[in-house]
């Protein structure tokens, strides 16, 4: 194709723009499954029966480290309860340097039909230790936690303007002065944070599906000559509520399959 010298300028802009509009799609596609890889997602988790509640969606991600490798791992539910066992969510520093590793976990608690939410704690745990011949306050380790929460169904009704609740707690110690060096060895540590829903509902009402965003650190800071580190061994989501769902019945098709093993359970009784 021949261009003229006045047609020149306008074939470039086409050009261009092709080129552009293709470099923006790749880049967004590139830009999607960049999100993607940055999350895990673990799944849909419920004991029921006897559990009342489920958790859909169990997603973890982080900010300061690369996921995968995974921190929280996925969870087991016992009944209502949903616990984690990380084996690998911990941090250290050492030489006068701090670091910091963070996890976020998002879910939705759905309740089953006659059970409903009025809080839940997050319960946690694990291990912290100090070593260096100078202990010192500015030497330290710290666990926090800070759940983001949003009602969006109340006894069994939607909401259209979802109730926000806010809650957060830390764990902070130091390296003890005196009976510490050279080294404390590994000590416990452990963190409640009471996630209060009731406050936030009508007097009664209990939250039957709530979206949920926690963010978990770990964090360590430290002075020259001492070291310092922190690990998160135990996680736990427990709700507080009428966690007991009304009688679940079988539909009509159910009972009829049952009858019907009944019955030719009978014949084959009655033909020995």
């Amino acid at each position: 194709m021949h261009c003229s010298y006045s047609q020149l300028p306008q074939a470039l802009v086409r050009a261009f723009a092709k080129s552009l509009a293709s470099a923006l799609l790749l880049a967004a596609l590139v830009g999607s499954a960049t999100s993607a890889e940055a999350a895990i997602l673990h799944g849909d988790f419920s004991d029921v029966p006897p559990g009342g509640v489920m958790y859909l969606d169990v997603t973890e991600s982080s900010f300061s480290n690369p996921v995968p490798p995974v921190l929280y791992g996925a969870p087991t539910v016992t009944g209502n309860l949903l616990d984690f066992d990380p084996t690998a969510f911990g941090v250290s520093s050492s030489g006068g340097a701090s670091n910091l590793v963070d996890g976020q976990l998002n879910f939705t608690i759905d309740a089953l039909p006659g059970a409903g939410l009025t809080a839940f704690s997050i319960v946690e745990g694990g291990d912290f230790s100090f070593s260096g011949v100078t202990p010192t306050p500015s030497t330290f380790v710290s666990a926090s936690a800070g759940a983001t929460v949003s009602i969006t169904e109340v006894d069994g009704a939607a909401l259209l303007s979802p109730i926000p609740v806010f809650a957060s707690d830390i764990f902070v110690t130091d390296y003890p002065t005196t009976g510490g060096a050279p080294s404390t060895g590994l000590l416990p540590w452990s963190l409640v944070t009471f996630v209060d829903l009731a406050s936030a509902l009508p007097s009664g009402s209990l939250a039957t599906k709530v979206e949920v965003a926690i963010n978990n650190q770990l964090s360590t800071a430290s002075t020259p000559g001492n070291q310092a580190a922190i690990a998160k061994k135990d996680f736990k989501i427990i709700p507080v509520g009428d966690l007991v769902p009304d009688e679940i019945v079988p539909e009509p098709s159910s009972l009829v399959l049952a009858c019907l093993v009944g019955l030719v359970g009978t014949g084959r009784r009655r033909v020995r």
